[in-house]
């Protein structure tokens, strides 16, 4: 079957691909994006999904083919790349804080009057930076304050949003609405209270939309979640956005937190030594492999566990009825942590009934 890179047909077959190389199931790709557009069918709450989980343009457009409402990004140029290839809807869900980055957002505005870049704040002085760059671009950018839902990452507690949402007013900004991430208690564990946090935050994260409006500033947006807590806010009044990314992928390390999403992601790698019945040597480390947040499996080798990464070698630990597997063979590799092990290659193979059917190219995390 033909291949492409960037609209060029190529033929290159999976056993001609130089290992280690990042493959995508295609087949299960497209599965994962069917169940996503099933679980919000009927629900006012739309899909912004993120791009830093995939940073692949031909994903992001079949994302908003489904029914994405745009894309949230982790990283200005991200913005910047997606506003150029036309979605007009793009969340920037890191703040921006110096003079630079700031001009760039305001820049960006208005070279895309007819597309929507949000920005997030957490914070008073900022939001005067902002708001004085904007002014001398006769701009108004549209912004949502970061709310900290737990995760205690960026964000204002609850009870300093309104005081931030009047610095946003006063100062000339847009204010849109609310942004908050309950990153904690996506792969929250035990699973039987599960439900009964994640609904208390996103419930509490609703509420709080109320007091700001009650308040007398309209909340156009609350944007919240992500893959694994997906389910339940689904079921909170008043929560417009679902930032949900890791479904398209899915991986090992999150799949029994979200069990409706299957994993697509392995990394294709060779083996280069063997030690008879003891172990196995493959050419994919730490970089063709992401091992920060648990060690990745084997795939369909129940008679094999992967022991260590180092660099470039990966040491795979045999048991008896492997035995067979010899230098030269090639293994599968399921990816663990697909964000991380996605930002180690510039390239995705998207494989289909085990024949390549496109070449994906991975944009910069610059």
């Amino acid at each position: 079957m033909a291949a492409y890179v960037n609209g060029v047909m190529s033929a290159p077959k999976l056993p001609e691909l130089s290992t280690p190389v990042l493959l995508a199931d295609m087949d299960v790709v497209e599965g994962n994006i069917t169940t996503m557009s099933a679980h919000l069918a009927g629900h006012h709450a739309k899909l912004r999904p993120h791009f830093k989980n995939h940073r692949i343009l031909p994903f992001a457009r079949r994302q908003i083919a489904a029914g994405a409402i745009g894309l949230t990004v982790a990283r200005l140029s991200h913005a910047d790349l997606l506003l150029r290839e036309g979605i007009t809807s793009v969340l920037l869900s890191n703040e921006v804080v110096d003079d630079r980055s700031i001009q760039h957002v305001v820049d960006l505005s208005a070279a895309f009057p007819k597309q929507q870049l949000l920005v997030v704040v957490d914070n008073a002085a900022v939001v005067r930076k902002m708001a004085r760059i904007a002014e001398v671009a006769n701009r108004s950018v549209p912004v949502l304050v970061d709310v900290d839902l737990g995760l205690r990452r960026t964000g204002v507690p609850p009870s300093g949003v309104l005081g931030l949402v009047k610095e946003v007013v006063d100062a000339g900004l847009r204010f849109r609405g609310l942004f908050g991430y309950e990153g904690h208690l996506q792969k929250f564990e035990p699973v039987d209270e599960k439900a009964a946090v994640c609904l208390k935050t996103l419930s509490e994260f609703s509420a709080l939309r109320r007091r700001i409006e009650q308040s007398g500033f309209p909340v156009e947006i609350l944007s919240s979640s992500g893959t694994g807590s997906m389910p339940y806010a689904l079921l909170v009044d008043g929560i417009t956005e679902i930032q949900a990314g890791s479904y398209l992928f899915m991986e090992t390390g999150y799949e029994a937190a979200a069990p409706s999403f299957k994993s697509a992601l392995t990394v294709l790698s060779t083996v280069i030594s063997k030690a008879d019945g003891h172990h196995l040597v493959v050419d994919a480390g730490v970089k063709a492999l992401s091992a920060e947040r648990g060690m990745p499996t084997v795939k369909d080798r129940p008679g094999l566990q992967l022991r260590d990464l180092h660099a470039e070698h990966g040491i795979i630990d045999l048991a008896e009825n492997a035995s067979s597997i010899e230098v030269g063979d090639r293994l599968e590799i399921w990816v663990h942590y697909s964000d991380a092990t996605v930002n180690l290659h510039r390239q995705m193979y998207g494989i289909r009934m085990g024949a390549v059917e496109q070449i994906l190219t991975i944009e910069a995390n610059a």
